[in-house]
Parts: C-alpha cells; sequence; structure tokens
C-alpha cells in the first residue's frame, strides 16, 4: 500500500507553502506501532509497474520495492552511472525510481527535504510529497490497530468519510472510549503548527 510521510521540517523550503499532499481528498492516518515500511521513495515511486509475480512479499519480491538495480543506499545516493541523478527520484536508469530500503529511511528522509520535488497543487497532478510502501498483509493482520484517525483535507469529503469512519467501527465492534481512539480529523494543509483540527 501506499502512503506518504508528513513532518514538520517540509515547512523549511519556500516552495512547499503548503502541506504536500498525493490527493486533496481524504485518507487516514497510520499507526506506527502497527505499520510495516517496506520502502519508501523520494518523489512519486510509481509503484503501479513494481508489483509481485505472484502477488505478495517474497524473498525475491518486495511489492512495490522491487527494482532491477536494487536499493539506494546511504553511503551511495547517487547513480554510479548517472552522479547527478539522486537515487530514489530519478529515472536516470531507464526504469522507475529506485526506492529506498527500510534501513535506511532516514537518508530518505534527508533526500526528500533537500531534493524533492518541488509542491504543486494543481488538481490531478500534485506533486512535492514523497511515498512510502508499507506492508498491505501486515496492515491487514493488525487492524483495526494499523488506523490511528481517519482525516478529510480542508473539510472536503467531510459526510463521506463520515460514514467510512461509522461503517469502520461497525466492522471492527469500536465504540464508546474505543471509538474515540480513532478520531475523523480535518487537516488543513496551510496550517504547519497546528495541521488537525478534531471533528469527532
Amino acid at each position: 500500500m501506499s502512503a506518504s510521510l508528513l513532518l514538520r521540517q517540509m515547512r523549511e523550503r519556500a516552495d512547499r507553502w503548503q502541506i504536500p499532499l498525493f490527493s486533496d481528498g481524504a485518507g487516514v492516518v497510520l499507526r506506527p506501532s502497527a505499520t510495516l515500511v517496506l520502502c519508501a521513495y523520494v518523489g512519486d515511486g510509481a509503484t503501479q509497474a513494481a508489483n509481485c509475480h505472484p502477488p505478495g512479499l517474497s524473498e525475491s519480491c518486495v511489492p512495490g520495492c522491487s527494482h532491477p538495480a536494487g536499493e539506494c543506499r546511504a553511503d551511495s545516493p547517487y547513480s554510479a552511472d548517472f552522479p547527478w541523478c539522486l537515487c530514489g527520484l530519478g529515472w536516470c536508469l531507464g526504469d522507475r525510481p529506485q526506492p529506498w530500503g527500510a534501513a535506511h529511511l532516514d537518508a530518505m528522509i534527508s533526500a526528500y527535504l533537500e531534493h524533492g520535488d518541488r509542491y504543486k497543487p494543481a488538481r490531478g497532478f500534485m506533486s512535492g510529497y514523497n511515498e512510502v510502501i508499507v506492508g498491505g498483509e501486515h496492515w491487514s493482520c493488525h487492524m483495526p490497530h494499523a488506523i490511528e484517525a481517519f482525516f478529510v483535507v480542508d473539510g472536503k469529503d467531510l459526510d463521506q468519510t463520515r460514514r467510512k469512519r461509522a461503517a469502520f467501527l461497525e466492522a471492527y465492534g469500536l465504540s464508546g472510549r474505543e471509538a474515540e481512539q480513532v478520531p475523523l480529523l480535518d487537516l488543513r494543509v496551510d496550517d504547519w503548527e497546528e495541521p488537525f483540527r478534531l471533528v469527532m
């Protein structure tokens, strides 16, 4: 499954005047303790082209992360053949970007903060986000705890997201205090100090 990592240091670049997202729709906040990070990309990893056959995680294939050139490494962040090409960002090897392995997530974050694409909020062509691949099977096995919250972006899709959260709570038998621990939030993309507001 594709996700994005949001962090306060994103605001240090003038071209990220809003919190960069993949889309302006609703989503969920993942609980770190119940999330398995498989790999990550400085930008969009075109991960739909990195499926495994047969599907699923195996010793020979990591969904969304497999690449002919292997993973990026902190000690060699640029391509040996193309020294101008930052690993995990460019398409310089004639293929989609290389992934950063979970063990090198710190290096990916540093590369993203410095070299990631500038933010473009245009509908249908968002940019400036990073892509983190999390294990779908691990996600399923850790439900409902894998989801920390539901969110909408600037109040959009509120009714639909409210219904999806209600269906989630019902499916897992969550009510009372357990339901309160999976809140519905409004993510305000231009508020770096307090981006989330509690809706319910």
